[in-house]
């Protein structure tokens, strides 16, 4: 062994597993390091790892955070990959990084989904594995509620969900299920923001953008701009279809067509070749060889150490870890884990940035410049697929450069460009890995976390079991039970009489809400607010002018049933009941008011 590398690798050893008082917990001596299993469920067992800054500066002000990292693949290790070559604090030769994460925030990398790295399904079954972005998310926030349960310190940081890759798609529907386990008292954490970096929100706009761009790059010719354009515009067919299967079959199909046409030009970095012993794969195993090996691959052949990380992983970390099973090897399951999610792999996750967006959590997206995998282009043309009603003050806002140390005569590292609860970083001289080829603005993104709002903070305490933005003065009330039913045409809610001439009751709540086509004469003030609702700010309260209120319980849930606003809006009208806490009203001036009180969607993300 090089007399290099002796002496923080013995320091590295001495600081072996202690079990700490927490339970499954395991971790070193002085608290810097914790890690452990959980079991999210029977014979599902995830790795996590924590690590605790030196640099920690606890300001009631501004909390300290706590970055949970999620990596790619779907399957690539965030314990093995995030830590050890891109933001943990030391390097696949365990000597330490400069420009680590931990210099800003404490750090959480979670083997996610079950079967990734050293997180793993007894007897290797795969029927256990997830199989679905919404399987993963509650899975990670089981993991979340027991890791935050009995640790104060957790609990009072700021939790910041930062994915790369196909992570994206697991953070934003994390996040979704993370909020509503909050919200419940399930978990005990206050999000403080997600950030999405070359993230694989969309296929559809990733594919469409890599012909145009490897064109302008001189990559490829015009025939192979045709035949990417050709295959990439089948993609778009086959999503608009749901087709879901067959579009993952065209999208290897496109990655051999790039390959080919561009002299095997590298996805991650579009400046470089793929690698010759790569390339070589690549010639036997066509798309497959990407599709599965691709992200991994290049992430292993950044690692300097003898072994590479695979041998990092297997021998001094499982040494000081101590508690990997004893038969088991880092990644042993991860490729079962990519199989698995074949089904989710193309879906779009563009609906599920929205929601978080209008619920008012801070999103940032950051994007390489040489990426092509999950180009800026594609990105910034789904970001304009948004809803989100500040989409159009974003589009107007001026970019600021962005300079690390020398500044300007060292020269632009990047932009951003910000509006609301929404940061866009375009990071210069870096491609799909960003904080490996371009650390510096990496790490001034993280020094500059957004902060999420104070007043979706206070409402997303643990006895609350919805989110709004701007609460009136009055109290709020639930509509809970059946109201009263009071003699003549209106119905008493706590005291007060919502009467409207005109209005019969139709359906009373739990049962269906049967199809019909609406007459646009009869259509009320009232009915038309609700139906105009999506063009208000988030939490704005419809208050109707008196006598245009409804005359029950049953004809509010009948209202809020006739119009359906995708996932963010109640239920989708002609399903069975709404859901109660959907529904909250207030008083004020003696009116009677809806309020629209969005809570993430149940046949898009699993509750814990």
């Amino acid at each position: 062994m090089a007399a290099a590398r002796l002496l923080p690798l013995l320091c590295f050893c001495a600081a072996l597993a202690v079990l700490l008082p927490s339970a499954a917990a395991f971790g070193t001596a002085d608290g810097a390091e914790e890690w452990g299993y959980i079991e999210v469920r029977p014979k599902a067992h995830m790795f996590w790892w924590l690590y605790r800054s030196p640099h920690r500066v606890d300001n009631g002000s501004t909390p300290w955070p706590t970055v949970l990292w999620l990596q790619g693949g779907p399957g690539a290790s965030g314990a093995g990959y995030g830590n050890f070559m891109e933001i943990g604090p030391l390097d696949t030769d365990l000597k330490p990084r400069a420009t680590t994460w931990l210099n800003k925030a404490d750090l959480l990398f979670v083997d996610n989904p079950v079967g990734t790295g050293f997180s793993y399904v007894e007897g290797g079954d795969k029927s256990l594995l997830a199989r679905t972005d919404a399987k993963a998310a509650s899975d990670l926030t089981a993991l979340l509620v027991k890791l935050y349960r009995d640790n104060k310190r957790l609990q009072g940081s700021p939790l910041y969900i930062v994915a790369e890759s196909y992570g994206g798609k697991f953070a934003v529907t994390t996040a979704l299920v993370a909020l509503k386990a909050i919200a419940n008292g399930q978990l005990n954490a206050k999000l403080g923001g997600v950030a999405l970096g070359d993230s694989w929100i969309s296929p559809e706009d990733s594919v469409l953008s890599w012909g145009p761009l490897l064109y302008e790059m001189s990559r490829i010719d015009e025939s192979g701009l045709q035949q990417c354009n050709s295959i990439a515009q089948k993609i778009k067919a086959q999503l608009r279809a749901n087709q879901f299967a067959d579009a993952e079959k065209s999208w290897e199909d496109l990655e051999s067509a790039v390959l080919e046409q561009s002299n095997s030009v590298d996805f991650y970095n579009l400046l470089k070749d793929e690698s010759p012993s790569d390339a070589a794969a690549l010639t036997l195993a066509g798309g497959k060889r990407i599709r599965k090996e691709g992200y991994t691959s290049y992430l292993s052949n950044k690692a300097t150490r003898e072994g590479g990380l695979d041998g990092l992983m297997d021998t001094d970390i499982k040494a000081k870890l101590g508690i990997i099973p004893k038969n088991f090897t880092w990644g042993q399951q991860s490729g079962d884990v990519f199989e698995a999610l074949e089904g989710d792999f193309m879906k779009p996750r563009i609906n599920e940035v929205d929601q978080l967006l209008k619920l008012g959590v801070n999103v940032t997206l950051y994007s390489g410049q040489l990426d092509l995998i999950c180009a800026t282009k594609g990105t910034l043309d789904w970001v304009q697929k948004l809803r989100w009603d500040g989409l159009k003050q974003f589009n107007g806002s001026p970019r600021k450069p962005i300079y690390c140390k020398g500044g300007e005569a060292v020269g632009t590292q990047g932009f951003v460009r910000s509006y609301k609860n929404l940061k866009f970083y375009w990071i210069l001289g870096a491609g799909h890995m960003i904080p490996i080829d371009n650390p510096c603005p990496a790490l001034k993104m993280l020094a500059e976390p957004v902060v999420l709002p104070a007043a979706l903070m206070d409402s997303c305490s643990a006895d609350s079991d919805g989110f709004s933005v701007n609460e009136l003065v009055a109290p709020r009330r639930e509509v809970t039970d059946v109201a009263e039913e009071v003699s003549g045409s209106g119905t008493r809610i706590g005291g007060e009489k919502a009467v409207v001439s005109g209005w019969k009751r139709r359906h009373r709540v739990g049962k269906a809400a049967p199809e019909r086509i609406l007459n646009p004469s009869r259509v009320s003030p009232l009915e038309k607010t609700l139906r105009d609702f999506p063009t208000r700010e988030t939490g704005e309260v419809i208050l109707p002018e008196v006598g245009l209120s409804f005359d029950s319980v049953n004809e509010a849930y009948d209202f809020y049933n006739l119009y359906s606003w995708e996932c963010g809006f109640g239920i989708r009208y002609g399903k069975s009941r709404l859901n109660v806490d959907r529904v909250k009203w207030q008083t004020k001036n003696d009116e009677l008011a809806l309020r629209y009180v969005p809570v993430p969607c149940s046949d898009q993300v699993a509750s814990v």
